[in-house]
């Protein structure tokens, strides 16, 4: 499982990286945590994806492939998760996205790191 501490005895399981953007020339992947629901995402730095690093470097694979956009976020937009949430979601629904994709993505995820 893909985690990531923010104390040391707190650890929180990442469920899926919905998206990735730039803010303060730092690289930040809006987080969906396993067992909260979407308006408890955040942007996490790349730094505190430590324990996630396949996750991450899957998912990064799957944009890159994807020629998605990254984005220069705000700060009004790092504040409030739940902006990205609503504007990207088409990126992860099934009725958008290819069957190729789906592939892709659930073969990088496969240790149980996203359900769909």
């Amino acid at each position: 499982m893909a985690s990531v501490s923010n104390t040391e005895s707190d650890e929180f399981v990442v469920d899926r990286i919905l998206y990735k953007g730039v803010y303060n020339r730092k690289t930040m992947y809006l987080v969906k945590w396993m067992g909260y629901d979407n308006t408890d995402n955040t942007w996490e730095p790349s730094s505190n994806m430590q324990n996630c690093k396949e996750l991450v470097s899957t998912f990064n694979q799957w944009f890159k492939h994807y020629d998605l956009p990254v984005q220069k976020l705000t700060a009004a937009v790092v504040a409030n998760p739940q902006i990205a949430t609503q504007q990207n979601n088409h990126l992860m629904d099934r009725n958008v996205v290819t069957t190729q994709l789906w592939g892709l993505v659930s073969e990088g995820f496969r240790a149980g790191m996203v359900r769909f």
